[in-house]
This record gives C-alpha cells, structure tokens and sequence, in this order.
C-alpha cells in the first residue's frame, strides 16, 4: 500500500515538472517571436521612412558626372 501511494505521489509530481516545463517552453517561443516580429516591423518601417534618400545618394554623383562630361 505505501509503495503505490509514493507510486501515485511520483506520477503527481512528474506531471507537474511536465506542464512547468511545457509553460516555460511557451513563454520562451512568445518572447523570442515577439522579438522577432518587433526586428521586423522597424526594419520594414526604416526602410520605407529611408528608401528614396538611400537610393538617391547612389543616383545622384552618376548624374553630376554626366553633366560635366
């Protein structure tokens, strides 16, 4: 009787290291994407607040090397 109560108790305890584990695995996931998402989402916005001055700097010194030839 007293090795299935300590049966019984083990199972109780290795379920619960079980859903800790689960919790942690979940929250550990939601941060990381989150992360990832945010990376995401300011690149995109820098890049649209930027484009136009990013590729005018490269098209800019070709057209006044043009004019002076």
């Amino acid at each position: 009787m007293l090795q299935m109560q300590r049966f019984s108790m083990d199972l109780v305890r290795y379920a619960e290291i079980i859903r800790l584990i689960s919790q942690n695995k979940s929250t550990t996931y939601t941060k990381a994407s989150n992360a990832i998402n945010f990376f995401h989402d300011s690149t995109l916005e820098w890049w649209k607040q930027n484009w136009f001055w990013s590729t005018g700097g490269a098209v800019m010194p070709s057209t006044l090397l043009h004019k002076e030839c």
